[in-house]
């Protein structure tokens, strides 16, 4: 007790000592993390589910756009706002590659307030509350090494804690260290390559499940659909897209 006494001290000392500045408007916040609220509030939030094919909006949480399943293997896509948000944009940027780790906070304020808010999230969570299953996107471990922390792991971790969800880091990985996405232009290599770099590595935490898959930002959905069809060939009953942004 007396050492966590101390770290919270001496973390109250340096927050007073030295404050956030706002990543947007560069004042001072007193927040824990460096972005304000004023700035907060511009990003403004979408207000449902769509599909991750023709990004109409969806009604039928049961069955949602069984005419485009064909073509993606997600069955629906949650983004919390949008790319084009240039304080969305900023605070994604600063959170992966400047590693604030601290804007974890804000941006799954952005996901709660999101989830709160979705007819389509709120039917699923009073009947299929039991089968969902929070599964972040994978970085392979070179990369997460790299790093430091896997930004999507931090993100489907605070979901989870915020409904009361299952979670599992251990079901989905990546077993091959591709390229980055944002390095392609063109679509079909950005499908080519991501093809199997994922793998199942156990086949009974996904099964008969409703996987929420959850990573950061949305563009041409190559990824997470990959993604999706692994867990599906290992009999994942669905699986939804959850991300910060859509591109």
């Amino acid at each position: 007790m007396p050492h966590r006494f101390f770290i919270s001290l001496y973390k109250n000392l340096l927050d007073t000592l030295f404050p956030w500045q706002c990543l947007n408007c560069r004042q001072e916040t007193q927040n824990d993390w460096p972005l304000c609220e004023n700035c907060f509030k511009q990003i403004k939030l979408n207000s449902e589910f769509i599909c991750p094919y023709c990004f109409r909006q969806i009604t039928d949480w049961k069955n949602p756009h069984s005419f485009c399943r064909r073509k993606t293997h997600l069955d629906a896509l949650g983004a919390a706002s949008n790319y084009q948000n240039s304080v969305l944009k900023e605070s994604i940027h600063c959170f992966k590659y400047q590693k604030i780790i601290n804007l974890v906070n804000p941006l799954s304020i952005l996901l709660k307030d999101f989830l709160i808010n979705s007819f389509f999230f709120q039917n699923l969570l009073q009947n299929k509350k039991e089968k969902i299953l929070v599964v972040p996107l994978p970085l392979h471990f070179r990369k997460k090494k790299e790093r430091g922390f896997n930004q999507s792991e931090l993100l489907a971790l605070k979901i989870s804690q915020f409904f009361n969800l299952n979670y599992s880091d251990k079901s989905l990985i990546r077993k091959i260290n591709n390229p980055p996405q944002f390095s392609l232009k063109d679509i079909n290599l950005r499908k080519s390559n991501v093809e199997g770099i994922f793998e199942i590595k156990n086949k009974i935490l996904v099964q008969n499940k409703i996987i929420l898959l959850v990573d950061d930002v949305y563009t041409t959905g190559a990824t997470l659909n990959e993604a999706a069809k692994i867990l599906k060939l290992n009999d994942a009953k669905k699986v939804i897209g959850i991300v910060l942004a859509k591109g």
